[in-house]
C-alpha cells in the first residue's frame, strides 16, 4: 500500500471516505489500507501499517481517545514509516487544535506532532484539491526525488499536446455519415489519427454499415467502440437531432496514453473478456477508467465482471444502449469484434492526463419510503411492506397511475413514472447530502399488482419516492458539471473535452427543451469540445470511488491538459 488511512471512525468516516474518493482521482494508482476495506483485526491493522509506504493520521478533537488509533499510530513510529498529518478543520465534524491534540497523546507519541506540520482538510471542494495535492507530494515524494535525478541525467524528451474533439453528421445515408464524421474529426484533432473513438449514433443508422466505414478509414492504431443512442446525440452546446435521427463521434489523440477495447457478446462474457484485454495491454496498473456499453438488463453483472477482472473502485463511465422507443432494436459495436445485440463494449483507459468524473441526479427524496418484503425476480418488485407494491407506489404517487391499475393488460409506466422515480440511498454526494440510486419503474402487472423495474433490487431494500420537476431535469446536467469541476483537481481553463450520459428516459421527458438543455451544459463547460449519449440504463462512480448503474441519471467524464504524475 502507499497510504494507511487511520481515522476515528465517529468523527470521521465519512471525510475519510472524501478523502480516499479524491486522491484515487487525482493519482489513480494510488493503493490504501482503510479499515472498512480491508482486515480491522488487531493484526490486521498491524500488517496495514507494516505494510504501507506512509501512515495518515486524521487529526479530529476525539482521536486521542481512541484505542485503536493510537495503536496504530504507536506501530507507525516503531516501524519508522512517515507519517502525514491531516487535520479536520469543520467543527461540526470534530476539528481540533493541533496543540491540544499534541497535549492529550501519550507521551511517547507526543513528538510526532513536533515539527510535523498537519495538512488542513477542507469540506468546500474550492479548497479541497490543495489538500489533496499535497498529500499526494507528500506520499510520492521519493518519486519526485527519482525523477529529478533523471531529468538531471537523461535530456528531457517534450510529449505531444493531448487533444479531445467531438463530430457531428446530418447525413441519412450511414456510409456518408459515417465518413463526413470521420473527416471532420481528424480536422479538428488538427489532422492527427485519433488514438480512441467513441462513437453514438440512433437507431435510425445501419450499425455494421458503421464499423465497416470506421474500419475502413481509420488508421490500423486507432480503437473504437460505441452503441446506439435514443433519439439524439448531445454534441457541444447543440441537440443534434432530426426527426430522431443523430450521429457523432468523439475522438482522442493521446500518444502517450493506451487504450484498449474489448467486447462480450454475451452477459457472461465480460470478465473473460476484460481478463483478455488486461493481458494485451501489458500495463503494471489498473486503468484509470473505464468506457463501457452494456445492453440493458444486465448492467450490475457486468460491472461486477468488470471489479473482478481490474480491481476495486476503477472509475467507469458509460450507458446502456437505446433506441427510439424501447422497442429493443439497440446495438452495440467494437473494432475487434463488429456488431452485437446483447453483452458489452468497454475500453480499458490508462490516459497520460488527468481525467475526473461524477455521478448524479435531478430527484430528491419525498417523505414516502417503505421495504421490499418480496421480490418475483432481480427486477421485479411484488411487495412494499407487505402490501401489492404497485398499490403502494400508486399510492406514494398520489395517484398518478389510477388509468394504468384499471387496465386489464400489463402497463406501461415509463413515461408516468418519469417525475416520481423510486430511489435507494447510496453513501453522500458531493454537498454531503444523502446520495439515491435512481430506478425507473416499467411495468405495472395486472395479475397481482407487482412492477418491473431497470435496476436490479433485492428484498430488504428500503425505498423512497423520489420527486423531480421539468426545471430539475433540464438543468441537473448542467449544474452537475459545475459541481464536478469545484472538487477536481484541474480547473475549468485547464479542460480539453467531455464525455456525458443523459438518461433517454429524462430526455423524452424533457424532449423540447434538449436545445436548452445541452446549451446550459456548453456554457457550464465553457464551449470545450463534448459528447454525450441518451441510455437506457447509467453507469458512473459515485463518491466512495465504486462503479454503480442507476436510472434516469447523469454521468460525466472530464478530459483535463494536467499530465499525470
Amino acid at each position: 500500500y502507499d497510504l494507511f488511512l487511520s481515522h476515528k471512525q465517529s468523527e470521521a468516516q465519512d471525510a475519510v471516505a472524501t478523502l480516499s474518493f479524491n486522491l484515487k482521482q487525482a493519482r489513480s494508482d494510488i493503493r490504501f489500507w482503510l479499515d472498512l476495506e480491508q482486515d480491522p483485526t488487531e493484526q490486521g491493522m498491524y500488517k496495514g501499517v507494516r505494510d504501507s509506504k506512509c501512515f495518515l493520521f486524521y487529526c479530529t478533537e476525539n482521536i486521542a481517545f481512541s484505542k485503536y488509533c493510537l495503536l496504530e499510530l504507536g506501530w507507525a513510529v516503531e516501524l519508522d514509516k512517515p507519517i502525514i498529518l491531516v487535520a479536520e478543520t469543520d467543527p461540526r465534524h470534530g476539528a481540533t487544535d493541533i496543540g491540544r491534540l499534541r497535549d492529550r497523546m501519550p507521551s511517547e507519541l507526543k513528538h510526532v506532532f513536533d515539527g510535523n506540520v498537519a495538512i488542513p482538510f477542507y469540506r468546500d471542494p474550492a479548497h479541497r484539491a490543495v489538500s489533496i495535492q499535497q498529500i499526494i507530494e507528500r506520499v510520492f515524494a521519493d518519486e519526485k526525488e527519482v525523477a529529478e535525478k533523471k531529468r538531471s541525467r537523461t535530456q528531457v524528451v517534450k510529449r505531444e499536446e493531448v487533444l479531445v474533439a467531438v463530430s457531428s453528421s446530418s447525413y441519412l445515408d450511414t456510409k456518408q455519415a459515417t465518413a463526413n464524421a470521420y473527416q471532420k474529426l481528424v480536422q479538428a484533432l488538427s489532422g492527427k489519427s485519433p488514438t480512441l473513438i467513441v462513437s453514438n449514433f440512433t437507431v435510425s443508422h445501419d450499425s455494421k454499415v458503421v464499423h465497416q466505414v470506421l474500419n475502413d478509414l481509420a488508421d490500423s492504431s486507432t480503437a473504437f467502440l460505441g452503441c446506439t443512442s435514443s433519439a439524439g446525440i448531445i454534441i457541444n452546446q447543440f441537440w443534434h437531432s432530426n426527426k430522431d435521427n443523430g450521429f457523432g463521434l468523439f475522438g482522442i489523440y493521446d500518444p502517450d496514453g493506451r487504450y484498449e477495447v474489448g467486447h462480450a457478446t454475451t452477459a457472461d462474457g465480460v470478465a473473460a473478456a476484460c481478463k483478455q484485454v488486461l493481458m494485451n495491454a501489458e500495463m503494471d496498473c489498473p486503468p484509470d477508467f473505464i468506457f463501457v456499453f452494456p445492453t440493458p438488463g444486465n448492467e450490475e453483472s457486468v460491472l461486477q465482471q468488470l471489479e473482478q477482472a481490474v480491481g476495486a473502485k476503477v472509475p467507469v463511465i458509460g450507458g446502456s444502449s437505446a433506441d427510439n422507443s424501447v422497442a429493443g432494436e439497440w446495438k452495440q459495436f467494437s473494432r475487434t469484434c463488429g456488431v452485437s445485440e446483447s453483452g458489452c463494449v468497454f475500453a480499458l483507459c490508462w490516459p497520460s492526463v488527468l481525467t475526473y468524473g461524477g455521478f448524479c441526479s435531478g430527484f430528491g427524496p419525498s417523505s414516502h419510503t417503505g421495504k421490499i418484503t418480496k421480490m418475483h425476480d432481480k427486477r421485479h418488485v411484488a411487495t412494499i411492506d407487505g402490501e401489492p407494491a404497485a398499490t403502494v407506489y400508486n399510492r406514494w404517487a398520489g395517484g398518478a397511475f389510477d388509468k394504468f391499475m384499471k387496465e386489464k393488460e400489463d402497463s406501461n409506466i415509463l413515461a408516468a413514472s418519469t417525475l416520481t422515480p423510486l430511489g435507494v440511498q447510496y453513501g453522500s454526494d458531493m454537498d454531503d447530502e444523502p446520495m439515491y440510486v435512481i430506478i425507473h419503474p416499467h411495468l405495472i402487472k395486472k395479475k397481482d399488482q407487482s412492477f418491473t423495474t431497470f435496476k436490479d433490487l433485492k428484498e430488504g431494500d428500503e425505498l423512497v419516492c423520489m420527486a423531480g420537476t421539468r426545471q430539475n431535469l433540464t438543468s441537473r446536467i448542467s449544474v452537475g458539471v459545475k459541481k464536478l469541476l469545484q472538487t477536481a483537481p484541474f480547473h475549468l481553463e485547464d479542460v480539453i473535452g467531455t464525455y456525458q450520459i443523459f438518461c433517454g428516459g429524462v430526455m423524452m421527458a424533457v424532449k423540447d427543451d434538449m436545445p436548452s438543455v445541452v446549451e446550459n451544459l456548453g456554457n457550464a463547460l465553457n464551449w470545450k469540445p463534448t459528447m454525450g449519449a441518451c441510455t437506457f440504463g447509467e453507469q458512473g462512480t459515485f463518491l466512495d470511488g465504486t462503479a454503480g448503474h442507476g436510472n434516469l441519471m447523469f454521468a460525466s467524464l472530464i478530459f483535463s491538459r494536467i499530465r499525470k504524475s
